[in-house]
């Protein structure tokens, strides 16, 4: 024990008064560089853990609108994005984000600068440059749009690139057994499509920790706590048994607005 303290103290005394040495960010051969249509780039060693210290900077300028898309991220959370995150400046706007936030932009001219500090590591992110399409705004082409509509794109002339919406038949409540009718809680198995507006709010690797209702074809209301830090990585929609595998099930990414 008295040999430790004695190692302590030696070190502490050839290390005292000596200045904090900075290590300058590692480069990588995949860190930054200029991003095209239809390309995608990740952080470094994705889908593995990116390294500490990094601070890569991507550039996307092709002289009209596109949509960057984020496809996946997983970057250490804090709730000011301290330590590591992702900034992107387009146009006159900006945004820096972490954690698990999925994200869609929309400009002419990007600049994604990834940093890490020398602690913690996530698997980082995956993103896309993708065409200003009506299919990639999850529109359809219409000629008459009632609603939300986003100008013609690539659409035909005289048409409008309109957001789809839920058929008719969505939100309404299922078949309900006898046996539910006695409203007892806990004690009967729904069947499936009885509570077809039920959602489960998941993590990346499919960890259901919060439900939620499906109110419109944007929007998902659930508790405050559950978005409250690290939002949820995506919504699963007509899940009936989270042990199985079923065809009914839709997962929706989610895109947080700005």
């Amino acid at each position: 024990m008295m040999s430790l303290v004695c190692l302590f103290v030696l070190l502490a005394a050839a290390t005292a008064g000596k200045p904090y040495i900075h290590m300058d960010p590692v480069p990588y051969a995949t860190c930054g560089g200029s991003v095209g249509l239809d390309e995608i780039f990740t952080s470094p060693n994705y889908p593995a853990n990116y390294n500490n210290n990094a601070d890569c900077t991507w550039t996307i300028d092709l002289g009209y609108p596109v949509i960057l898309k984020f496809i996946d991220a997983d970057v250490e959370s804090h709730s000011s994005c301290n330590y590591d995150s992702i900034t992107v400046l387009y146009d006159d706007k900006s945004a820096k984000f972490c954690g698990t936030t999925i994200r869609t932009f929309e400009g002419t001219s990007f600049t994604v600068r990834f940093i890490s500090d020398g602690s913690i590591r996530r698997t980082g992110f995956k993103a896309q440059v993708i065409a200003k399409t009506c299919e990639n705004k999850r529109g359809v082409c219409v000629d008459d749009c009632a609603h939300t509509g986003f100008g013609q794109l690539d659409c035909a002339a005289g048409q409008e690139c309109c957001l789809q919406t839920f058929p008719d038949t969505c939100g309404q409540k299922g078949g309900v057994s006898q046996l539910l009718a006695k409203r007892i809680v806990g004690g009967t198995d729904a069947q499936p499509t009885n509570w077809p507006w039920q959602v489960s709010l998941q993590t990346s690797s499919n960890f259901h920790f919060c439900g939620g209702s499906l109110i419109s074809d944007l929007w998902v209301v659930t508790a405050a706590h559950c978005v409250d830090g690290s939002p949820p990585h995506h919504v699963t929609l007509g899940e009936h048994d989270r042990t199985k595998i079923s065809d009914s099930n839709e997962n929706w990414k989610l895109h947080l607005p700005l």
